[in-house]
């Protein structure tokens, strides 16, 4: 998973931005024209993997990740203890660690993290691990883009939780651009919940699956069949572009937080892709983007209207029986 948000936060801090190597004193965030760049590396004190320098230890993968192992480093001393880890073994860099952060401590007093910062931290971490890194999110997505748009009952209620907890956070105010992102991205995963929820059969043979029922062929001649085929399909792709624009609205969380907040942030996991899995093509990826900072979701009725025009669209336009079939009119 890495580092978490709020780990970083309290690592930086505890260390005054500067490279822990004694008599090194870095500044590990440069000053440029283009307003700065960040320098300093955080380092795992026991590898991040077992086949890294000092990796033959006990601790799992998250421990790995945790605040007591990790040391923030130059990149010129980064890549000397790692390169002669029988000159830095563990206990090295970790006295190294304990001695630069009480150094800190003496200097400034209290070492850490302001308040609202840890906040937007932990409200972040909260966010991405119960949304794009969530047990829901690529059920949700790839099922929609199913032939049978099938989708799990648990990812259902745990994409509804994660909507509720995100309502229930108290934002501080302080960063506009990231608060307005997340209500953006609430806003399309509720949409995208009415929408499912209202078009898919909650109550099929299989108690852990709903589905979008074939209702067409219900149609008793074939024009009435080709018209709630019509319907059918209308749903199935506005279903689908709101899941890509659920992706487009996480990935602009995720913009505004390297852009605002902290420039290190999914440094190794990037930008969220949606998966579409086809029997005959295979699968593929799309990275839904959104052009601009004036293009943003703006609700359904105005989504019916502008879906074409994004980076990555399945459907257009308005269906009005479609449309009351499943109460948006």
């Amino acid at each position: 998973m890495g580092i978490r948000l709020p780990v970083r936060k309290m690592l930086w801090a505890m260390s005054g931005n500067r490279c822990a190597f004694p008599d090194c004193d870095v500044d590990l965030v440069q000053a440029s024209n283009a307003g700065g760049f960040v320098v300093g590396e955080e380092a795992h004190i026991v590898a991040h993997s077992i086949d890294g320098p000092r990796g033959n230890s006990p601790l799992d993968s998250e421990q790995r990740d945790e605040l007591s192992n990790l040391i923030l480093l130059c990149p010129t001393h980064h890549s000397a203890v790692d390169s002669a880890p029988e000159q830095y073994p563990i206990e090295v860099l970790r006295r190294i660690k304990d001695d630069h952060e009480a150094r800190i401590r003496s200097l400034v007093g209290f070492a850490g993290p302001d308040p609202v910062t840890l906040r937007y931290a932990n409200i972040l971490q909260g966010w991405v691990d119960r949304t794009v890194n969530g047990p829901w999110w690529h059920h949700l997505t790839r099922g929609l883009f199913s032939a049978r748009s099938e989708i799990s009952r648990a990812a259902l209620t745990d994409a509804t939780d994660s909507s509720a907890w995100l309502l229930g956070r108290p934002l501080p105010g302080s960063i506009v651009e990231v608060e307005r992102e997340l209500k953006s991205f609430q806003e399309v995963l509720d949409d995208l919940l009415l929408v499912t929820t209202r078009s898919l059969d909650l109550h099929p043979h299989n108690d852990s699956l709903v589905w979008h029922e074939p209702f067409y062929k219900h149609g008793r001649t074939r024009e009435e069949s080709d018209g709630l085929f019509a319907e059918y399909d209308w749903i199935g792709q506005l279903r689908c572009d709101l899941a890509l624009e659920l992706a487009r609205s996480a990935n602009a969380v995720i913009s505004s937080v390297t852009a605002y907040f902290d420039p290190l942030w999914r440094l190794e996991d990037g930008l969220v892709l949606i998966a579409v899995v086809d029997p005959i093509v295979g699968q593929t990826r799309f990275r839904p983007l959104y052009a601009g900072p004036t293009e943003r979701y703006e609700g359904v009725p105005r989504f019916f209207l502008e879906r074409s025009k994004r980076d990555i669209a399945i459907g257009s336009g308005r269906n009005e029986s479609a449309e009351r079939r499943i109460g948006l009119l």
